[in-house]
């Protein structure tokens, strides 16, 4: 090959990524962020150092509202923190299926990743905030 990718291939390697657009909304920015690249080609450098994360961070604004609603639909006793079975129940509509021992793992990762406490996991709950809980999920999917 060339060891270029053109705008084809970077559409088709997010799904790999847990980047794949969703929606309609979705589809249209990152097309739009495609196009304003004004490259047919994408060097793996590109690729890596400015196309995933401008994609990445759009995706993840564009999905940060639902993330928001559905964060507040799990925490029914407006604890502000959820327990495990209402991560992987959070994790489950996504679809994702995770075993509690799994999630647990990923938590601990989460935690270390982003620089929060591991007691995350202390009595059962995972003392993630509207934010973090964004942050997990967002993570989960790439």
């Amino acid at each position: 090959g060339t060891g270029l990718l053109d705008q084809a291939e970077v559409m088709d390697s997010l799904e790999g990524l847990g980047l794949t657009p969703k929606n309609e909304l979705e589809r249209e920015e990152v097309s739009g962020i495609l196009l304003n690249f004004e490259k047919l080609q994408f060097t793996l450098d590109d690729y890596c150092n400015e196309v995933v994360p401008t994609i990445r961070q759009k995706v993840k604004e564009l999905r940060r509202p639902n993330l928001g609603k559905l964060f507040k639909k799990l925490d029914t006793f407006e604890r502000s923190k959820l327990s495990i079975s209402e991560i992987m129940k959070s994790l489950l509509i996504y679809g994702f299926e995770v075993y509690e021992e799994a999630l647990k793992a990923a938590l601990k990762g989460f935690a270390q990743k982003t620089g929060r406490s591991e007691k995350l996991l202390s009595a059962g709950l995972a003392t993630l905030d509207e934010d973090a809980f964004a942050e997990f999920v967002c993570l989960q999917q790439e």
